[in-house]
Parts: C-alpha cells; sequence; structure tokens
C-alpha cells in the first residue's frame, strides 16, 4: 500500500511545528464500498495542530485519483442540500451585482446543483468536478463542466479561453486540498479584479462544540479555523470581505474573499 503519504508540514504557513491533538484509530476509506467481505486498506487518521498558526490538520494524505476519479456522492443524495443551495445562489446574487454578462466558476461542483440556479438568473456557468461520470452528467444536464482537478494550470486555460470569474465559489471541497498554496494561487489567478471567492466549509469551532467526530475522515484534510485563514489569503493578496455562519455539515462558515483593492460598492452585504 504505498498510495499516500503523511505530510509534516503545516499545508498554511508550512512550519514543521506540528503536534499530535488527537490521536484516532487507522480507518479505511468512506465511501469505498465494496461487493464481497474482504479486508481492506486502513490510513491513519490522526490530527495535528500547527503551533505557529494555529491550523488543524490530517497528516494522512490518499492519492486523490483513488478517492474521487469514480466518487459516487452527489449533491442530490444529501437531503435539503439542494435547497440549501437555492438559498446560497439567492443570498450571492443579493450580495452581487451579478447579471446576464456574469461569469460564475463551481470548483467541486458536483452534479452542477448550484450552477443551476445562478444559469437560472442568465449568468454564465462553468463547473470544475473531477469525478468524470458526475461532471459528464452535468453536462448532459445542461452545466458544462471540466471532468479535471482544479489548479493554477487548469486556471489559465479557463482564462484564456473564457475570461476571468466575476464569482468563483468553492463548497465542502476546500478542506479536501491537500496543495493549498497551489489551488489558492489559481483561484487569484482566475479571479476578476472586482470578483469575489466564496468558500464555505465546516468549521472546526461547530465541530468540536457538536461534536461532529464522524466529519474527521481522510477526504476532510484540513479543519479550519478563522484567524489562520486570514492570514493565509492575506499572502495571496486577498482579503475577507464577508463572514457568515450557516447550518450545513454540522456548522459552517461561508467565507466571502475579494482583492485587497476591492470596490466595496460593488458588494451589498455588512462588513
Amino acid at each position: 500500500m504505498n498510495h499516500f503519504y503523511l505530510r509534516k508540514d503545516c499545508r498554511l504557513c508550512k512550519s514543521k511545528d506540528l503536534i499530535k491533538v488527537l490521536p484516532l484509530t487507522p480507518t479505511a476509506l468512506c465511501d469505498a464500498y465494496v461487493k464481497e467481505r474482504k479486508e481492506q486498506d486502513v490510513y491513519p487518521l490522526d490530527l495535528f495542530q500547527c503551533k505557529n498558526c494555529g491550523f488543524v490538520q490530517i497528516e494522512c494524505v490518499v492519492d486523490p485519483e483513488i478517492i474521487y476519479r469514480d466518487y459516487i456522492y452527489v449533491t442530490t443524495s444529501s437531503s435539503g442540500l439542494s435547497n440549501h443551495f437555492e438559498n446560497y445562489a439567492k443570498d450571492v446574487l443579493e450580495k452581487l451585482n451579478l447579471g446576464a454578462s456574469s461569469f460564475v466558476v463551481d470548483i467541486g461542483s458536483n452534479d452542477g446543483t448550484l450552477l443551476s440556479y445562478f444559469k437560472a438568473r442568465n449568468a454564465k456557468v462553468l463547473g470544475v468536478e473531477p469525478s468524470t461520470k458526475t461532471a459528464e452528467d452535468a453536462t448532459n444536464r445542461g452545466i458544462e463542466t471540466l471532468p479535471e482537478f482544479f489548479d493554477p494550470n487548469l486556471a489559465r486555460k479557463i482564462k484564456e479561453k473564457v475570461g476571468q470569474a466575476d464569482l468563483i465559489t468553492v463548497n465542502n471541497l476546500y478542506a479536501n486540498i491537500d496543495d493549498l498554496h497551489s489551488f489558492t494561487e489559481g483561484l487569484e489567478y482566475l479571479l476578476s479584479p472586482n470578483g469575489v471567492v466564496a468558500i464555505e466549509s465546516s468549521y472546526l469551532g461547530d465541530m468540536v462544540d457538536n461534536m461532529v467526530f464522524d466529519f474527521i475522515y481522510h477526504e476532510h484534510l484540513s479543519y479550519f479555523s478563522i484567524l489562520p485563514l486570514i492570514k493565509f489569503f492575506d499572502s495571496f493578496g486577498l482579503r475577507l470581505i464577508h463572514l457568515q455562519h450557516v447550518g450545513t455539515k454540522g456548522g459552517s462558515f461561508r467565507y466571502y474573499w475579494a482583492r485587497k483593492k476591492f470596490d466595496s460598492f460593488c458588494f451589498r452585504g455588512s462588513f
């Protein structure tokens, strides 16, 4: 079993001063269903905290090709998530001056549910989804979806072909990314001058308070709190312009990021 490695530095600040804060028994991958009973490979699942910036992560990184290429989860299989995304789109449209000429990119777009609500408001939409079948199904439903992993190279291809995005959404995915530096570099490159990145992800404080321990598994590499993220995004020239608490996934935050020279008149929310 050699399709994983142990990360020994912080995903955000790169410090190697990590301490184990929650030892857990090695487990098999979630959603890895089998047709017959047989012993499965298990992987470490311990949680570590960076003593430099406070960020919490697991060190075991399983090859994403194993997890995502044949990913079986779709948004519509989660009760209430479609309604959540409908309200999400409505909320974002109220906060941002998006219209028919606006370009919205959803990274980790799954079956295209969220983008369908933006498309209904005549926005130009594009999904990025590494699960080949899910991406194909979304495209067949009218939501153009690229069956690829997002990185700076893909960001450049999208910018050259379509242009920069007025809104980039990343929902329940950012915690699943190993190389956050490369991923965020791609976000910054693809973002238009007055564009906004909306990231929705589980909040470590809620996970602890609500004892949502079942959210600790190998897809979820990161467990976010607010201050480490603010420092991290600052290094890419992006600032937090709005923070919204939402009830999904045991308690999450929706972070709105924009360039430091972002025109606040483009945003109708409170700061």
